[in-house]
């Protein structure tokens, strides 16, 4: 009696044309449409991306007041006197 294999098989020809297909160049598609899909795009990311970057000003405006930051200062400024 065969046995059942319990790999499905797929024709080939069903995956090569979804694998070599391209989308059409976006010069080639309404300048309207391209600049409405971007924004769309991009608004989903505005408010994480506004957040991050206030996350990482503050931390960086915290680092400026620390000891090694103004240590590197100070090394900076003599090295330019000198």
């Amino acid at each position: 009696m065969p046995r059942a294999s319990s790999r499905k098989s797929f024709p080939r020809t069903s995956f090569s044309s979804t694998r070599t297909a391209r989308p059409p160049p976006l010069a080639s598609l309404p300048p309207a449409s391209v600049r409405l899909t971007k924004q769309l795009m991009k608004r989903q990311l505005a408010a994480p991306i506004a957040a991050q970057m206030q996350e990482e000003g503050r931390i960086f405006a915290e680092q400026l007041k620390s000891g090694e930051a103004q240590e590197g200062d100070d090394r900076v400024l003599r090295e330019a006197q000198a």
